[in-house]
């Protein structure tokens, strides 16, 4: 059954290779047909990062976090359901973030609120203790890895960390009164390649005059 395996956000893509999307909703996943193509019991989550995460193996994998005990977190097989890594957790796993951030490590990384480390995609090691934001993952800079987007502010790892990337010396925010949609989340309004040149845009409204979008 899908009860009780799905989360707050849901992602869409042709998991199966048959030609037609599939909804994936957190711990479980819809077929094209209405049927459901699989859950994994693991429970409700508060987000899900779906993409090539382990570049070595066929399809793509799904990176979710769970509130409920003992599941912390797990990469699972998006088409199958199959836990490829996971961890056991305790209490609500708020947050995690799954992104290829680095070029010398093959493959995503990830990380949760209750596990800081940065961990492999391909093989589970941790590769680095330092932590990141956990919210949002963007083509910013125009290089083949994943910035990280929080807050109205970008950063991009740096082999053991992150740095603060600024545009004219300024973040995101400091632009006519940019703001994210909620204060836990950080929601922008959009985030896509709206004009076509592999980098991705934000999209945040204007907190002084809440008509007023800004790119």
């Amino acid at each position: 059954t899908m009860y009780g395996n799905g989360n707050h956000n849901m992602s869409v893509a042709d998991v199966d290779g048959d030609g037609c999307d599939e909804i994936v909703w957190g711990s479980a996943a819809l077929d094209h047909d209405g049927k459901m193509l699989y859950a994994t019991g693991y429970g409700h989550g508060d987000a899900i990062h779906m993409a090539d995460h382990n570049p070595d193996r066929p399809g793509l994998e799904v990176f979710e976090i769970h509130e409920g005990s003992p599941y912390g977190w797990d990469l699972h097989d998006a088409a199958t359901g199959e836990i490829l890594l996971s961890a056991k957790g305790s209490g609500d796993n708020g947050r995690g973030m799954a992104a290829q951030m680095s070029s010398t490590v093959r493959g995503s990384f990830m990380s949760s609120a209750n596990d800081r480390s940065q961990r492999s995609a391909v093989t589970g090691d941790v590769k680095s203790t330092s932590s990141t934001s956990m919210n949002f993952r963007i083509y910013w800079d125009g290089d083949l890895q994943e910035e990280l987007f929080d807050g109205g502010k970008i950063d991009k790892w740096n082999g053991n960390g992150t740095s603060r990337l600024y545009i004219n010396g300024k973040n995101p925010y400091d632009y006519n009164s940019s703001s994210t949609c909620n204060g836990t989340k950080s929601t922008p309004c959009l985030q896509a390649d709206i004009f076509g040149d592999w980098r991705e845009e934000i999209i945040m409204y204007n907190s002084s005059d809440k008509t007023t979008l800004n790119v």
